[in-house]
């Protein structure tokens, strides 16, 4: 479903941080989607008409894509 292209791994991602994808999702839609995996959630974005890993947030587990939306944890 995704391709990676050398997507940043987040070691030290905690409450109140935030994962701004504006820029990389600047000029398309702001669809992005993430996946929990066992080290972690992986944050893909789709760019032109693929998704595409971004970033991995070790140690983070448990949160839909619309949930840290809202709660701020991703800026897209």
């Amino acid at each position: 479903w995704g391709q990676s292209l050398g997507a940043d791994r987040i070691t030290d991602f905690a409450h109140g941080d935030k994962l701004d994808l504006r820029e990389i999702l600047k000029g398309h839609a702001a669809n992005f989607m993430v996946t929990d995996g066992v080290g972690g959630t992986t944050v893909s974005a789709k760019i032109g008409g693929q998704f595409v890993d971004v970033a991995v947030l070790d140690g983070v587990h448990g949160h839909t894509a619309d949930e840290m939306l809202k709660a701020g944890m991703i800026l897209a």
